[in-house]
């Protein structure tokens, strides 16, 4: 049986990636700080490689006590293991479409400016994620900040390396902290579960999920900002 496009996650209930290697990795540029490929490398719940996963239709299939939790949350989260690739357009309009038809919201996180030039209107869209860091490894901050301006449902996330970043990324609208192991050698810190916490209040409440699930989240990824 092959495996399907859509996965349950313990934090974010169901995610969406029609591949699980990214465009970044693809090029031999993968993030620093990704938290799939670190826990690749030390053997730790290692997402399995597939350079395409197919959408099934499997949303059709949902019931409505899914797909209200889902939206009670933002929406079912798409990409979380990979990130946008024009080649799987056939899928991802599918699965769009699909989602509209069911009343689920989708909420996004990316790195490519190109899905947001394409599919920003999509009445299933609920919010757009846009990746900043302090790194040189997310979206350029002058095109976020554009990007932020231009379309109203955009939103920008960054992540979070060390302490010193925080000041840096002041202008974002969700602040997530690194959790990904082996990262000492880049002199990046994993945040304990109680620094965050403490964060989230000092950030007034601008912290992804500081509990660790998406349930407990009031930012629902900036969609009711």
């Amino acid at each position: 049986m092959s495996a399907s496009s859509i996965s349950k996650n313990i934090k974010t209930l169901y995610s969406v990636d029609f591949t699980t290697d990214c465009p970044k990795r693809r090029k031999g540029k993968a993030c620093k700080y990704c938290y799939v490929e670190c826990a690749r490398n030390v053997n730790f719940n290692a997402k399995k490689i597939h350079n395409y996963l197919s959408y099934k239709r499997e949303i059709l299939g949902f019931r409505k006590s899914t797909i209200d939790t889902l939206n009670s949350v933002g929406g079912i989260r798409l990409f979380s293991f990979g990130d946008y690739m024009p080649e799987h357009d056939a899928d991802i309009r599918q699965f769009l479409d699909d989602c509209e038809y069911v009343g689920l919201k989708v909420k996004v996180i990316t790195k490519q400016l190109m899905f947001v030039l394409k599919y920003n209107d999509h009445p299933a869209i609920n919010v757009i994620n846009i990746s900043v860091d302090n790194v040189g490894d997310g979206v350029n901050w002058k095109l976020a900040k554009i990007f932020r301006e231009k379309f109203s449902n955009v939103k920008i996330r960054c992540a979070i390396m060390k302490d010193e970043d925080i000041e840096a990324l002041s202008f974002v609208d969700i602040f997530t902290f690194n959790h990904s192991r082996g990262l000492k050698k880049y002199g990046y810190k994993k945040y304990k579960k109680a620094e965050v916490k403490e964060w989230h209040k000092k950030l007034d409440g601008k912290v992804c999920c500081f509990s660790g699930k998406c349930s407990d989240c009031e930012l629902k990824c900036g969609s009711e900002m």
